[in-house]
């Protein structure tokens, strides 16, 4: 008799069904939960070499030297860019001057936005010892330049002067900061002049700004081309009043007046008053008046160390200074530099009538 052969019934399908639906369930949790970094079996190496990969790009990338944020300062050598009658083209750079000779127009020199704050070193620099640490005291007026019936001697004294046109000052050579270019760039002179917007005593020593037949020169070496200057007008102490040691303004004052004196011997040497600033303008950080105060002292005691050698002080700064030792309203529009009606009124007439007249002069 014949064994008839059972087919599996519908619940044994069933079943088959809900296992496999349920280890597909579970499967589906285990990835949902774990996501696929690990294996099912084992243990694997995680794949995190992408998550490391992105790390390693969320900072900022590396700063190339120069680039903003490297550190790097720009106090003492701010951006320029050329002034002169001829072009006033500005860029991040510095650009050397033309050669300063003018012919009844602005003289070329090298100009800036605006006054940076300063530090006392260069790198390129002579060195200088900085051991007179202590800031001056913080006057306001009473310490500005000698005036008639004060103290015991003036600057001038026994000096004596003489009026003259501006054919004076076709042989002279003005040297300094933004104050000299403001006063060539109104005065309408036919000179010579040697500036640059931001340039302070210590840098004006090595700083090549100078631009003769296409090349560029530091001053000495501009002097060793041409030294034929008859008479020379200085002005310093602008950008220099935040100094920390401003006693060494006058250290390196001195050293100017020796190279100058080195390759002109016979120039009569002016040298300016720091001007005075207005008490707005103290407010930046870049100025101080009782430093400019201090300056003038020391320029004059300096004038008075060069007897004999014709250098003179010039105290164009006195005339500016109001009764509470800051600069008279209406002398500036941006408080520390001349505007043009009082460069020619006020600067430009005292050089006029202060011209020294050496032959007469017992100094």
């Amino acid at each position: 008799m014949k064994k008839e052969n059972k087919k599996p019934g519908k619940g044994l399908y069933i079943s088959i069904i809900i296992l496999t639906v349920f280890f597909i369930g579970l499967l589906c949790v285990y990835l949902l939960t774990n996501g696929f970094s690990k294996p099912l079996f084992g243990d694997g190496p995680a794949a995190t070499s992408e998550k490391t990969a992105v790390t390693g790009r969320t900072g900022a990338s590396p700063v190339k030297s120069g680039d903003i944020g490297s550190g790097a300062t720009h106090a003492a050598t701010p951006p320029t860019g050329t002034s002169s009658h001829v072009t006033g083209t500005s860029s991040n750079t510095e650009p050397p001057t033309d050669i300063q000779k003018t012919t009844g127009q602005a003289t070329h020199g090298v100009t800036e936005t605006a006054d940076p704050p300063v530090t006392v070193t260069e790198t390129t620099d002579p060195p200088v010892t900085v051991s007179e640490t202590t800031d001056p005291p913080k006057t306001t007026g009473e310490t500005g330049p000698v005036k008639t019936g004060e103290g015991t001697e003036r600057p001038d004294e026994g000096v004596v002067y003489k009026t003259v046109d501006d054919s004076y000052f076709k042989d002279a050579l003005f040297i300094g900061d933004s104050m000299i270019e403001t006063f060539i760039r109104v005065a309408n002179l036919d000179t010579t002049a040697y500036y640059y917007r931001g340039i302070m005593i210590n840098s004006i020593l090595t700083k090549e700004f100078i631009k003769i037949d296409g090349k560029t020169y530091n001053l000495e070496n501009a002097l060793k081309i041409n030294s034929s200057f008859k008479k020379v007008y200085l002005h310093f102490g602008t950008n220099e009043q935040g100094w920390d040691a401003p006693k060494v303004f006058i250290t390196y004052y001195r050293r100017l007046l020796d190279l100058l004196k080195k390759y002109m011997p016979d120039a009569i040497i002016y040298v300016h008053g720091t001007f005075p600033v207005t008490k707005k303008a103290e407010e930046s950080i870049y100025y101080d008046n009782s430093v400019a105060a201090f300056y003038r002292e020391q320029t004059i005691e300096l004038c008075k160390e060069y007897r004999g050698r014709n250098v003179y002080y010039v105290d164009v700064a006195s005339l500016m200074i109001g009764d509470d030792g800051y600069m008279k309203a209406g002398i500036s529009k941006d408080g520390v530099h001349p505007y043009d009606p009082n460069v020619k009124q006020i600067w430009l007439k005292y050089l006029r009538e202060h011209a020294v007249d050496t032959e007469k002069s017992a100094y």
